[in-house]
């Protein structure tokens, strides 16, 4: 019986070409959505600027841009050959 993310993406999941890859989207997957919480916002969500910018919109914008390099690497990263 296929799994949920088989139905949802078949190709793209028959197309990744290692498990690992698989597991590591998966991790950056529950990071961002931890990330993007209402918890660990709300640290964010002072009143506070830093360098005229509100701490939040700081916060949001640097997950973003690391979540993209990450995701980014992840793909375009080349599988690693197995010693046979």
């Amino acid at each position: 019986m296929p799994t949920f993310g088989e139905l949802c993406y078949p190709f793209y999941f028959y197309t990744m070409q290692s498990k690992s890859k698989r597991q590591k989207l998966i991790l950056i997957s529950i990071l961002l959505f931890i990330a993007f919480t209402y918890p660990i916002i709300s640290i964010a969500n002072r009143g506070k600027l830093m360098g005229g910018i509100p701490i939040l919109f700081l916060y949001v914008l640097v997950v973003w841009v690391i979540a993209i390099i990450a995701l980014y690497r992840l793909a375009d990263s080349k599988p690693k050959k197995q010693d046979e």
